[in-house]
């Protein structure tokens, strides 16, 4: 289940100003654990909230469904208003 926070009911600002959201999930216990395990494995830096970011992150730019931090704009996304 994954329950997303309304963001017009905090005290953080509208949702154009904020950078992230607050999502609550529940998983099953399978993944529980593997996330554990991911951070016990390679990330041990990292709390729950933070892994989880980083592992979605890696997901989403594996698919191109966000950019690459070392990539810029694709051509499709380019206008007069990102043109440096």
């Amino acid at each position: 289940m994954i329950q997303r926070h309304d963001p017009d009911r905090t005290e953080r600002g509208s949702p154009a100003e904020q950078e992230s959201e607050t999502f609550s999930i529940e998983l099953p216990r399978e993944l529980s654990s593997a996330l554990d395990r991911f951070i016990e494995r390679d990330h041990p830096e990292m709390d729950r909230s933070e892994a989880i970011v980083a592992a979605f992150r890696d997901w989403a730019t594996a698919r191109g469904l966000v950019a690459n931090a070392d990539e810029g704009l694709r051509p499709d996304e380019l206008n007069a208003s990102n043109d440096g």
